[in-house]
């Protein structure tokens, strides 16, 4: 082996390196690896996203004195998550 071929192929063994580094790091950070992790559960609920049966998504409920407050179901948001057997899950 001469000095050429020896740097050759560390070239490419370099270039491999930063090529598999870079790929690493685009698939955690599209799976969400590195940030926030999605559980499978979250993403049904997403799907079944929908209004609040109690302020039916005005977000504000009558309290007994007749003024209007935030809905305690829903924290305010509008909408609740339904997961397929009717409960409802406040995020």
């Amino acid at each position: 082996m001469n000095m050429s071929s020896i740097s050759g192929n560390l070239k490419l063994i370099f270039t491999f390196f930063v090529f598999c580094v870079i790929f690493l790091v685009m698939q955690f950070s599209l799976t969400g690896c590195v940030n926030d992790k999605t559980s499978p559960e979250e993403v049904l609920y997403f799907s079944l996203k929908q209004d609040c049966p109690q302020c039916k998504g005005f977000k504000q409920v009558k309290s007994e004195s007749g003024t209007l407050i935030e809905c305690p179901f829903c924290l305010g948001l509008g909408y609740v998550y339904q997961d397929p057997q009717g409960l409802y899950k406040k995020k």
